[in-house]
């Protein structure tokens, strides 16, 4: 009967984990290493995770990807303008009556009602639209500098000036165009 080796070490946390909490976390926006704080563990040992463990790290990018499609939604929404209703509720007035005269009036607040219901509208950012537009059609907006005969100008078309003498300036290199 031959000797069990003992295992060395500490023991693996990973049967604690669940993956469907990771898939969570990580769909909440949450970085690797703010998952490992919440598993309670090292964010050396989410990246040995990721790499030994294909479940753990398929759920660490199905959540990412919830995340970002969230984050898409929204940035779409903001550059398109968007409406939503605003809705206003004050506690029940609980009115008491005696011989058709009013006696009291009482505020429940454990009751709420609606008193107003307003639609409001969200105008298209203008930045977002910029923000969307260099990112998926970047050939057509991306930012280019343009000189006045219509040329892109390049490093060799620029021109090192030197230091100012002392006392002269702010000390700072100055480049110059042709």
């Amino acid at each position: 009967m031959g000797k069990l080796k003992r295992k060395v070490g500490r023991p693996s946390k990973k049967d604690g984990v669940s993956l469907r909490k990771v898939l969570q976390l990580a769909s909440f926006g949450l970085t690797e290493a703010q998952v490992a704080a919440v598993l309670d563990v090292n964010a050396l040992t989410i990246y040995r995770y990721k790499l030994s463990w294909e479940q753990f790290c398929n759920a660490i990018k199905k959540g990412k990807e919830i995340a970002d499609s969230k984050v898409v939604k929204s940035l779409y929404q903001r550059a398109m303008g968007y409406s939503y209703k605003e809705v206003t509720r004050e506690p029940k007035k609980e009115i008491t009556y005696e011989n058709g005269q009013r006696v009291s009036m009482e505020f429940n607040e454990n009751k709420l009602v609606i008193t107003k219901e307003i639609t409001k509208e969200v105008v298209p950012d203008v930045t977002a639209q910029i923000f969307w537009l260099k990112n998926r059609q970047a050939e057509d907006w991306k930012d280019r500098v343009v000189t006045i005969d219509g040329k892109v100008p390049i490093e060799e078309d620029l021109v090192f000036t030197g230091v100012p003498k002392k006392g002269t300036g702010n000390g700072k290199f100055k480049r110059f165009y042709n």
